[in-house]
């Protein structure tokens, strides 16, 4: 069924996406690769990884990419591993 109001819904929504900030890394992706894909897009941010996963200091907040803007969290510096 064409035309649809759902279709035309979807579609105007897709039109409206700014793809230059549409950010997505595959989980399957090696970290190697992850790590360089965010150094260059993030040139301004150091990219730690605790426990596996990849964050980023924010002032004295430790930022983990993928999650929710506003979470943060307080972890020592010494218990990061720069990439």
């Amino acid at each position: 069924m064409k035309n649809t109001v759902q279709e035309d819904w979807v579609e105007n929504a897709c039109k409206s996406l700014n793809q230059h900030k549409i950010n997505y890394l595959g989980y399957d992706l090696p970290l190697e690769k992850k790590v360089d894909y965010l150094k260059r897009t993030n040139p301004e941010k150091e990219f730690y990884t605790y426990y596996g996963s990849i964050c980023y200091k924010e002032g004295e907040q430790v930022k983990f990419y993928g999650d929710k803007k506003d979470k943060a969290y307080n972890i020592p510096k010494y218990k990061l591993t720069p990439l």
